[in-house]
């Protein structure tokens, strides 16, 4: 029975490359600083998997497609793909004239490389796990990928968004110690400038093959917690934070000098039932446990109404998502359920017994 948290964020990451109908584009320039906090340790997209590191990633680097609010596949360095009959096999067609940024074409070749490399268990990439779909990887050509898994696994898109890093520069290195993991050279708008202590700059690209981004540059500065960093919003030192804390967004969405954003992440509370266990093995214990469940007032007195129940593992307003499915909360439904499966409150103490076990 999931729920997926609305998390609050200020964040003008999402709307560098934003095109809204009757939008009038800037002019190019200007600086956007924005604060971090969690500490980073190297900026290999294929080695570290933290939020601050992942959202430097998007900058610099592109992968063969990404998935949209809606979980839809768009493509970025793949111009198409094609999925065989038996669903075994992945061919991806890349967009040609694509450059790293240091002037290098990306080929197939770089591709191959880099799913490799993640898949490899000396670098103990935090995605390695997709070397137990994968049966092998092939190039045909330099614009060809091709991926052949054991078995079908719809999924796979999920992990086909992979940064793709040189292999001009980092084959027969090892990553570990790689002068790459603080310098990285990918095919993203942004170009990675300098990483100073604390304070990471990214300048543009003025080759990038979607066009040059709006901004000359971004700065990111790390601060020890949340609330240093709202500090230093509040006294001009950045432009944006992210994950505020509520008290402090209400502050900000009522001060007409700042633009707030919320929007539901992909994180969802979940009850996950033991099927093993004989109680949770019957389908009408499950019914009955999940229309006991006030989902409503669960997210009002636990998120403060910041979030919005869901009927599944997906998130309302994707393609996936099935409205559908699922238990209304009926709490005189569940007890029907329960008293017919054996589960009576017989000595009057708010628990139900069967046989002498108490539920």
């Amino acid at each position: 029975m999931p729920k997926c948290q609305k998390i609050i964020r200020f964040s003008a990451i999402v709307l560098l490359f934003a095109w809204l109908p009757g939008w009038t584009a800037p002019p190019y320039g200007g600086t956007l600083t924005l604060s971090y906090i969690t500490e980073l340790n190297n900026l290999n997209p294929i080695l570290s998997s933290d939020t601050t590191a992942t959202n430097i990633g998007t900058l610099l680097f592109n992968g063969l497609i990404h998935l949209d609010e809606r979980q839809d596949v768009v493509y970025d360095l793949a111009e198409k793909h094609e999925i065989s009959e038996d669903r075994l096999t992945w061919t991806f067609y890349l967009k040609e004239g694509v450059t790293f940024h240091d002037g290098t074409e990306l080929t197939s070749e770089d591709v191959l490389f880099t799913y490799n490399t993640i898949m490899d268990p000396e670098n103990r990439s935090p995605y390695g796990s997709m070397r137990f779909l994968i049966d092998r990887l092939e190039t045909d050509g330099p614009y060809i990928f091709r991926v052949i898994l054991h078995e079908p696994y719809a999924p796979l898109y999920l992990h086909m968004n992979k940064d793709i890093l040189p292999a001009h520069l980092l084959k027969g290195e090892s990553l570990a110690g790689s002068h790459f993991n603080r310098h990285p050279i990918g095919t993203g708008p942004f170009v990675f400038a300098s990483w100073d202590q604390d304070t990471v700059v990214l300048k543009a690209n003025e080759n990038y093959f979607e066009g040059r981004p709006f901004l000359d540059r971004i700065v990111l500065k790390r601060f020890p917690d949340r609330q240093s960093a709202w500090s230093a919003l509040m006294q001009g030192e950045v432009d944006a934070v992210e994950d505020l804390n509520l008290d402090d967004f209400f502050v900000l969405e009522a001060d007409a000098r700042y633009r707030v954003y919320d929007y539901l992440s992909g994180f969802c509370y979940t009850l996950l039932f033991n099927h093993s266990d004989p109680l949770f093995s019957q389908p009408e214990m499950r019914k009955a446990v999940d229309m006991a469940l006030d989902r409503a007032d669960l997210i009002a007195k636990a998120l403060q109404d910041w979030g919005v129940p869901t009927t599944g593992p997906f998130q309302p307003e994707t393609w996936a998502y099935n409205m559908d499915v699922g238990q209304p909360y009926d709490p005189q439904r569940s007890i029907q359920l329960l008293e017919s499966m054996g589960w009576k409150d017989r000595d009057g103490d708010l628990i139900r017994e069967k046989e002498g076990e108490e539920l």
